[in-house]
């Protein structure tokens, strides 16, 4: 019991006042007192007058500290103590054998010198900087040169843990150069370095690489959810493409059997075309033809007529009158041309109705901006409409958020002093709904009425609210800004998507599609769409009914729900 409460009084009396650790490279101030040499420095390099922090004795001039070697050797011989079991070697080797302890022995190394590398080592030697079994090691014991050498518990990796300079174990770490140290080096060039016991800095490391371990686990966590939802998201595709390719092949078949029956309509019209207006060709120049002969022999009754020079004969001689002819402007008749035109802008008009139906009823592709892209009919969004909420909180102080948080519209508050609150606009007179989507389809529609100016879309968790929005793709929204009588993608100002007015509007995201959709739910045409927008966060709908500066604008944004004859 003695024994145990002077090791712990021998303890207090090494501990640094400042880091209330066993003391490393120990100096003494002029006042007498002993600290590490690092905390003592570090502490100077702290305050504004340089005085003892026992004491507060005050120093003038900053003292040269030297670590104290009698200080050095006490705390050696205590941390000898401190160890179950000890080689009886000198004191120099003993003390370079905690060392070996506080840098990792291990009783796993095995002997540099056995054949097969099977037998353990018992000692390494840090000058020879080779490991020993209890055989090989007897030289050690009985050589006068060898004898000299320090020995220590077993160890891997020698070359890297002796210092090849001095021959003692590296026993700190400094954090300014990132070096394991020795005694020698940490009192010589690295002397007011900050560094730490080998031991105390792989704790550190571990803890840091603890964290790293569990962030890493968490990325991988949802990396997985991303890979399951994208594989999900690949089956939903797979089964919408096979659906979407029925459609195509009935609808096709359909327009090839009405393509085919018009072809073949187009041909028996013709053909029966011809063949009457060659029958009718036919006796027309038969009729024609007699007609030219009565006229040829009037001609020549005319001609004798006309001839003769007996005056008295010509005007006593009855007039030679024409005969009987059809009108040509009657037996004129449409020609085969015009016939087929006219039946091919017939068949054209039937074409261009069955396809109006396809695009109706199916996904269409369609070109904009050069750029293909494929347009999902709005009956089939519907099955996606989720629940959607106003969240107050985020509102712009000039707006009105109804009770049942269904609508919002521009207006000054009767509440005229409100709390900031972080997730607040102050620079756009938006508002977000109170859940965020993410790894799903959703939709929702919103009235937008007669208003002259409104912009409607979605928004990441992270959007800027005390902050003007630049307009470009990069600012983390993706909607449409209705002014007057246009429409523009935010992030494309000045650049018209679409012309005309639309009430109510239909909002559409494809998480993993990457896609948002616009749609004019009452005519069930799309407005716009962004594509490839990359999503990495949450999203949440995006409300901003605007001001009066174009107009009478107070009427509200209204969030409503399907109406069952939509489904």
């Amino acid at each position: 019991m003695a024994s145990n409460n002077s090791s712990s009084f021998l303890r207090d009396q090494l501990l640094c006042s400042i880091c209330l650790d066993v003391l490393i490279q120990p100096v003494s101030t002029p006042c007498g007192h002993n600290f590490c040499m690092n905390c003592i420095s570090t502490y100077w390099d702290s305050v504004t007058d340089c005085r003892c922090p026992i004491c507060k004795e005050h120093f003038k001039t900053r003292p040269n500290l030297k670590v104290n070697t009698f200080i050095l050797e006490v705390v050696t011989q205590f941390q000898l103590q401190q160890l179950p079991e000890i080689h009886a070697r000198p004191v120099a080797v003993a003390a370079v054998a905690v060392e070996a302890a506080a840098v990792g022995g291990s009783h796993n190394v095995r002997c540099d010198v056995c054949p097969g590398d099977t037998q353990d080592a018992f000692m390494s030697c840090v000058q020879c900087q080779r490991s020993y079994c209890h055989a090989h090691l007897e030289a050690h014991e009985t050589d006068g040169t060898l004898r000299a050498h320090t020995l220590v518990a077993p160890l891997e990796n020698l070359v890297v843990r002796v210092c090849q300079e001095h021959h003692r174990l590296r026993l700190h770490f400094c954090r300014d150069d990132g070096q394991l140290l020795c005694d020698t080096c940490a009192a010589g060039r690295h002397a007011g370095h900050h560094f730490v016991p080998v031991e105390k800095a792989c704790q550190e490391k571990r803890s840091v690489m603890v964290h790293m371990e569990a962030r890493a686990l968490m990325m991988m966590d949802k990396r997985r959810e991303k890979v399951g939802a994208l594989k999900e998201a690949v089956t939903q595709n797979r089964a919408d493409t096979r659906d979407m390719l029925g459609k195509f092949a009935g609808s096709f078949g359909k327009l090839l059997s009405e393509l085919l029956g018009v072809r073949d309509w187009l041909e028996k019209v013709t053909q029966e075309k011809q063949k009457a207006d060659e029958s009718w060709s036919d006796k027309m120049m038969v009729s024609i033809e007699k007609e030219i002969v009565q006229l040829s022999s009037t001609v020549e009754k005319m001609q004798e007529l006309k001839n003769t020079k007996d005056q008295l004969l010509l005007l006593l001689q009855d007039d030679v009158a024409l005969p009987l002819t059809e009108d040509l402007q009657v037996m004129s008749r449409s020609t085969l041309t015009q016939d087929v035109h006219m039946s091919v802008k017939t068949a054209m008009t039937k074409i261009q109705e069955l396809v109006g139906s396809m695009s109706r009823d199916m996904e269409v592709v369609w070109s904009t901006g050069g750029e293909w892209q494929v347009v999902t009919p709005l009956q089939d969004l519907l099955q996606y409409q989720e629940e959607v909420l106003l969240d107050p909180d985020t509102a712009h102080p000039l707006l009105l958020v109804s009770e049942d948080r269904k609508q919002v519209k521009y207006g000054l508050s009767l509440i005229t002093a409100q709390v900031p609150k972080p997730s607040m606009f102050t620079e756009h007179l938006a508002v977000l709904g109170t859940r965020g989507f993410s790894s799903q389809r959703f939709y929702f529609q919103v009235f937008v009425g007669h208003k002259t100016e409104w912009c409607l879309g979605v928004a990441t968790a992270s959007i800027q609210t005390r902050e003007t929005l630049t307009r470009s793709t990069s600012t983390g929204l993706w909607a449409i800004w209705f002014l007057m009588n246009r429409f523009e993608a935010y992030g494309c100002p000045d650049v018209p998507v679409h012309i005309g007015k639309v009430e109510l509007v239909g909002v559409f995201v494809d998480y993993h599609g990457s896609k948002v959709s616009f749609y004019n739910v009452q005519t069930e045409e799309l407005i716009y769409s962004f594509t490839d927008c990359h999503f990495r966060e949450e999203l949440f709908p995006y409300f901003n009914p605007c001001d009066n500066e174009f107009g009478f604008n107070m009427e509200p944004l209204v969030i409503v729900p399907v109406s069952p004859t939509d489904d």
